[in-house]
């Protein structure tokens, strides 16, 4: 068994303190914040998927550590 990080919350927020948080698979949200720079983020909690900006969100993703046999961990 191998521990692996899970994420169970795509959550970001923006340089103007807006929280985006995508909840499942494809739901895409988006934002045009105070500084004039588009964000937007995607995947749930399936994959992250978000936008490179000159001034970047802050991370407040959240995930839990799980087990998972050792032929089962997908890279």
């Amino acid at each position: 068994m191998a521990k692996v990080k899970k994420l169970i919350r795509n959550r970001w927020q923006t340089p103007d303190g807006t929280i985006l948080e995508s909840k499942h698979r494809h739901d895409f949200v988006s934002h045009e914040d105070a500084n004039g720079e588009y964000y937007f983020i995607d995947g749930g909690t399936d994959y992250i998927r978000m936008t490179k900006n000159k001034q970047p969100m802050i991370d407040l993703c959240e995930y839990e550590e799980v087990e998972e046999p050792e032929d089962e961990i997908k890279f």
